[in-house]
């Protein structure tokens, strides 16, 4: 009687186990990136409502919000917002806009710029003048890049979870009064 019997899978089993992985795989992954782009846009969310309390707290000491002296792009807006950390800290630091850590969106090509903040706008900044009507009771906007990491549509569409996860549009935030609604919308 021999005894020296081997065990092994067969190709079959092997094939079986692999298809397995795979379609357990296929689904894991889509939810584990849709749970990122969820916890961004949350972090979003929690960030511009921290910068707004920095922003009312600021109003309450200076009687004015930070002010419009800067023109433009994103370092000069983490510039204006700086002015929330020093001489008299209302934040510790300026949170990054988690969408605009790497620009690599198609109809936005730019490099990542490294203090990518959320732009801040009052009503009083020159670049308004033509949509000064959208204003009416805001003193100030915020605006994160969104899911689709394209700011050129800052000025037609607002991001809404209800279109899905990577729906076009930014994320807003108008103050004082913190409304998520924007004034072209109402």
């Amino acid at each position: 009687m021999n005894s020296n019997k081997q065990y092994a899978f067969t190709l079959i089993e092997l094939l079986i186990v692999v298809a397995i992985i795979g379609i357990l795989a296929a689904i894991a992954v889509p939810n584990f990136l849709n749970a990122q782009i969820r916890a961004k846009v949350s972090r979003t969310y929690a960030d511009e409502q921290a910068l707004s309390t920095a922003l009312e707290m600021y109003h309450l000491d200076i009687g004015a919000y930070p002010p419009e002296d800067f023109q433009g792009n994103e370092v000069r807006n983490f510039t204006k917002l700086v002015r929330l950390t020093t001489p008299i800290g209302y934040m510790s630091s300026i949170p990054g806009d988690p969408f605009n850590q790497i620009s690599d969106s198609p109809s936005f090509p730019e490099p990542p710029i490294p203090y990518a903040t959320y732009h801040y706008t009052t009503s009083n900044d020159s670049r308004n003048t033509p949509h000064i009507s959208w204003w009416r009771r805001y003193s100030w906007n915020l605006m994160g890049y969104g899911p689709d990491r394209d700011p050129s549509l800052w000025q037609s569409l607002d991001y809404d979870a209800t279109n899905g996860l990577v729906s076009w549009g930014n994320i807003l935030l108008w103050g004082p009064g913190n409304s998520r609604i924007p004034p072209w919308g109402t």
